[in-house]
């Protein structure tokens, strides 16, 4: 009886070592997968923030590429912001962690101001570019949802929606890794016509 219940106890005490094991492990691989992924996706997101910028060609207002230069500075300060944090020791990747999440709202706040600079209600242009825009904005929001919140970080506003000449489009997040971003903003390129700028 007593050596059964030993080795019922080691047994359980095994499944439990094994089991804290996996779960340790695997929450290091999505950690450390999840700013892999934003790195993988940062030159894919230019490209496609560049191709807004194509397909609005002759309606960019004055200035606007001041704005442009802004998004696309924005994309670099948040591959910084990661790189800093894989690289910072244990005792400071809260700041960091805290860094990266800024970065990213603020690419997603430069993006609606550049949205906000184009002034063509009515033109049909004005529902792709949401349409598109979407997709960046909540993918970053789908990253945001996904990375751990450090004690006292910032509180961050995520947006509900887009904003582009009068027209409105609901920002829904979701995890994309590159591939599926492509295969999302790629959908509505072709469901509109604009297959030059596809991924």
């Amino acid at each position: 009886m007593k050596s059964s219940r030993r080795s019922f106890l080691q047994g359980l005490a095994a499944f439990f070592i094994v089991l804290f094991s996996s779960l340790s492990f695997l929450t290091g691989c999505n950690a450390t997968t999840i700013f892999q992924t934003i790195l993988a996706w940062i030159p894919t997101a230019e490209k496609a923030f560049a191709g807004i910028v194509t397909i609005l060609g002759p309606f960019l207002p004055p200035g606007a590429s001041a704005i442009i230069a802004e998004v696309n500075a924005a994309f670099q300060v948040v591959v910084a912001a990661v790189n800093e944090y894989l690289n910072a020791p244990a005792a400071d990747k809260t700041t960091f962690l805290d860094k990266l999440r800024v970065a990213l709202q603020a690419v997603s706040d430069q993006i609606q101001a550049f949205l906000n600079a184009i002034n063509i209600p009515g033109n049909p242009i004005v529902a792709v570019v949401l349409g598109l825009a979407q997709v960046i904005i909540s993918t970053i929001e789908g990253f945001l949802n996904n990375l751990p919140v450090p004690v006292g970080g910032k509180v961050l506003t995520m947006q509900a929606a887009l904003h582009c000449s009068g027209a409105t489009v609901v920002v829904v997040p979701k995890l994309r890794n590159d591939s599926s971003f492509k295969k999302d903003f790629n959908a509505i390129c072709e469901a509109n016509g604009q297959t030059s700028i596809e991924l």
